[in-house]
């Protein structure tokens, strides 16, 4: 069996046992009114599979052009920028404004805010630093860093009550799911999947390393730039959906890679 028959195979593998888990959320242990059951079921179905292809999609393409099965693109601190956002909303806006009432007003907002952020970093060190992306990481991990004291300073000095607010938005949570902000992520996600997809061939030529991939005719910083905005509005989106999901974006990738190796 040639190897695009067994990729193949895997692929639909992997399909089948993610159709049937699903199937399995939603139908299992049901009692009473199916319905309503659905009504709660559905939707966190939905942010499961689409967070999970947002994941897949940013975190891949990131290993690979840092050569490492380790990193995630959080490591640039996209969890700290979007939990300092939220905190400092709260905390200079009040609970009641604007940004933290309307979901889908917050959502854009903490989604650009942290595209915005991330793009900025890729793009200085593209043209002021071309050719050290671990300096890049490097920067994006002291940033972290400081987001995230600045993020304990704001929540330390804020009102207890106001607090509670943050906290229900800076938690991972799948149980409290707008419906609206699916539609809107997954309008937003599906052109940069299909990017993705369609270059996956070059993804594996960069996979051999930034010189073959040069030398084999690749324009090695342009498409980094391009990957790197891709991953970055992958991952902002999916972070303003659910909240950080640092742990689980690693813990899925890897899981997955070791599959893989191992058939």
């Amino acid at each position: 069996m040639t190897n695009k028959k067994k990729n193949s195979l895997y692929l639909g593998l992997l399909i089948f046992l993610s159709i049937i888990s699903g199937a399995l959320y939603l139908f299992i242990n049901i009692r009473g009114n199916w319905e309503f059951a659905l009504y709660l079921r559905l939707p966190k179905l939905m942010a499961f599979f689409i967070v999970a292809i947002c994941i897949s999609f940013a975190t891949i393409p990131f290993q690979t052009m840092t050569e490492n099965h380790l990193l995630s693109p959080n490591i640039i601190g996209i969890d700290s920028l979007y939990t300092f956002f939220q905190t400092a909303s709260v905390f200079y806006f009040s609970s009641h404004s604007i940004i933290n009432t309307n979901s889908i007003v917050n959502f854009i907002v903490s989604t650009v805010l942290v595209l915005g952020a991330s793009i900025g970093l890729f793009y200085l060190f593209f043209k002021k630093f071309p050719n050290q992306i671990y300096l890049m990481l490097l920067f994006g991990v002291t940033l972290g860093t400081l987001v995230n004291s600045l993020n304990q300073f704001l929540q330390v000095v804020i009102d207890p009550n106001e607090y509670t607010v943050v906290l229900s938005r800076t938690l991972t949570s799948f149980n409290q799911i707008n419906v609206h902000l699916i539609g809107l992520t997954f309008f937003v996600a599906t052109p940069c999947i299909l990017y993705l997809f369609a270059k996956s061939k070059v993804l594996d030529v960069i996979h051999l390393g930034r010189d073959y991939a040069r030398s084999l005719g690749i324009e090695v910083d342009q498409e980094y730039l391009k990957f790197f905005v891709m991953i970055s509005i992958l991952t902002a989106i999916s972070t303003s959906l659910v909240g950080p999901v640092s742990f689980f974006r690693l813990f899925r990738c890897k899981c997955l890679l070791s599959f893989i190796f191992y058939l």
